[in-house]
């Protein structure tokens, strides 16, 4: 993978937020990526919760999320399943949609699966979309207007999970 992907210069292009072995966030156009490949902890939470924050005050009615749970990622607890749900909903109608990409396949995946199910349950929004692929998420996010370069996208998230297992 090219890394040069992540360090363009310029509106819209790819700006790393955040980067460890665990957990990667990415700005790209407008939307914030969010790579899980740990355990959801308080302080990875807060990461994130920032980051989409900054996003949807910088582009109110116009920023996106996405969503990239890997294969083996443990499902967040009870509590952070609660603080998800309140952080997308709190943003209302000025974060514009909400992509999740959940990878992986078996009881593991099943089992992240079904947690998602439950968090979407608690979201107070129509926007929302999930997938198995950043590809699917990327082309759903360009058909609602959030997103102009889904190869961007792509390549921005495949750059920055090799940045991660190389942290």
């Amino acid at each position: 993978m090219n890394m040069q992907v992540l360090d363009r210069r310029g509106p819209g292009a790819p700006r790393v937020v955040w980067c460890e072995r665990s957990l990667g966030i990415l700005e790209v156009e407008r939307i914030c990526v969010v790579v899980w490949r740990e355990s959801v902890s308080a302080d990875r939470f807060r990461r994130q919760e920032v980051a989409l924050a900054d996003m949807v005050h910088r582009y109110p009615r116009r920023a996106g999320m996405l969503c990239i749970v890997e294969a083996g990622t443990t499902p967040p607890d009870d509590r952070l399943r609660g603080a998800s749900a309140e952080m997308i909903n709190g943003h209302g109608d000025r974060l514009h949609c909400l992509a999740c990409v959940i990878e992986g396949s078996g009881f593991r995946a099943a089992l992240t699966r079904s947690a998602l199910s439950g968090i979407a349950l608690l979201l107070s929004r129509r926007e929302t979309k999930f997938t198995a692929t950043v590809s699917a998420a990327a082309g759903w996010l360009s058909s609602h207007g959030n997103l102009e370069s889904t190869s961007m996208l792509v390549d921005a998230c495949a750059a920055l999970r090799e940045r991660m297992a190389n942290v």
